[in-house]
């Protein structure tokens, strides 16, 4: 019995030491996606990124690195890995005020790949999130700078949503 004990105990030792090493490379490769970043590296920083993603899943920090490797995906024309992350990223955090950023850069991609039908629901999707209150202003803006330093910025007009990003228009939805 004391056997039996003793090895449980080691068992349980071991399976943390491990946990504890893994959270900790996790941590290592966010900072070292953040300097890769700094340094001009967007090809490491979503390496860095990605992993840190997979070995992080509940870290509050993820949900600024999942949008990075999203974003980068989409600016390396990968289509496929965006889409793929970009949803993940509607589903995962369905109350982030960036949420919207994330169906432009999918709404993008629909325009991109001539998918109508998926244009229409997410014009619908950006329309049912609309911002009506304007008082003594034409419109009313949001914005959001991404952990790769991109300044997305969302204008919300009495007619359309207008998407830029470092201040070029991405696209635009009307009512």
């Amino acid at each position: 019995m004391n056997k039996v004990r003793s090895m449980s105990m080691v068992l349980v030792l071991v399976l943390f030491c491990a946990a504890n090493a893994r959270a900790q490379e996790g941590k290592e490769a966010y900072s070292a996606g953040l300097q890769a970043l700094k340094g001009g590296d967007s090809d490491f920083a979503y390496m860095y990124f990605k992993s840190f993603v997979k070995a992080n899943p509940r870290s509050s920090r993820v949900q600024g690195a999942l949008f990075s490797v999203a974003e980068y995906s989409f600016w390396k024309n990968n289509y496929y890995e965006a889409k793929k992350y970009l949803i993940y990223y509607i589903k995962k955090y369905p109350n982030a005020q960036e949420r919207i950023f994330a169906i432009a850069y999918l709404l993008k991609l629909a325009e991109e790949l001539g998918e109508k039908s998926v244009i229409e629901m997410l014009q619908k999707e950006v329309l049912s999130k609309r911002q009506m209150v304007f008082l003594f202003k034409n419109s009313k803006e949001y914005t959001y700078r991404s952990l790769s330093r991109k300044k997305h910025k969302v204008i919300y007009y009495i007619d359309r949503v207008e998407f830029y990003i470092d201040g070029k228009l991405l696209t635009k939805v009307s009512y």
